[in-house]
């Protein structure tokens, strides 16, 4: 009852030897501000932000996470300026770049035209794969990128998701998102696999219940209701219509 997989140790990076050394206070503000965010208090986390940047002006992720914790706050602001700053001090940080295109696809959710925004989201996750080809959030994001906006094809997410999958497959977001992508590929059975494993990673009702959803979509394709259908070339509703 229980999804596991069986991993090769070559799929695994080289151990790296680890540095110790003691932070300095512009650090440590930057850190606890990162923690205030995962708390959700961000508030807080711009405090600690500013504090971090009054004493490393050149710290980019501290600069990325005030950029994060003003869009958090209520009412709209132009955080371009904050962004090609940190860009600017760390271009050749996977880390930023990831955060740049999550904040570019965010405003694409709600933008009326969102597809310059999808367009430059791309660009940065490219670059932050190229940067750490391992890294199984900027895969996902940029599967996300085709798989939760109308009008985009889905069909390019596929080897993108199972990718993700293949780097990070006990994370239920990522398998929620692999397993959209199966169904519009129409490989059901894969895609209700992941959706099963995906049940006992994730606790956030939100995600349960639209793994509920694309459960259900798979049922209705199955049993090939009028305006559905899996593998046999028939159309398909689009996936991102789907939460």
């Amino acid at each position: 009852m229980i999804p596991a997989r069986r991993l090769d140790r070559r799929e695994f990076p080289a151990p790296r030897e680890a540095a110790v050394r003691r932070l300095d206070a512009g650090e440590v503000a930057r850190e606890l501000g990162l923690l205030a965010l995962g708390l959700d208090d961000p508030e807080h986390a711009e405090t600690l932000f500013r504090s971090a940047i009054a004493l490393r002006p050149d710290d980019a992720r501290a600069h990325f996470g005030l950029a994060r914790a003003l869009g958090a706050r209520p009412g709209r602001q132009d955080l371009a300026p904050l962004y090609a700053r940190a860009l600017a001090l760390g271009p050749d940080d996977a880390l930023n770049e990831l955060d740049y295109a999550r904040s570019l696809l965010e405003r694409a959710e709600t933008a009326p035209e969102p597809v310059p925004l999808l367009g430059e989201a791309r660009r940065h996750l490219l670059r932050a794969i190229e940067l750490d080809p391992r890294s199984p959030e900027a895969h996902a994001q940029l599967a996300a990128s085709y798989l939760l906006f109308e009008g985009e094809d889905a069909s390019r997410a596929l080897p993108i998701a199972l990718r993700a999958y293949q780097l990070l497959s006990s994370d239920g977001e990522i398998n929620h998102l692999a397993a959209m992508a199966l169904i519009d590929a129409g490989r059901l059975d894969e895609a209700q696999r992941l959706l099963s494993a995906a049940r006992v990673q994730v606790q956030s009702t939100r995600t349960l219940e639209r793994l509920d959803q694309l459960s259900a979509l798979i049922q209705r394709l199955r049993a090939r209701e009028p305006g559905s259908a899996g593998a046999d070339g028939a159309p398909r509703p689009p996936v991102g219509a789907h939460p």
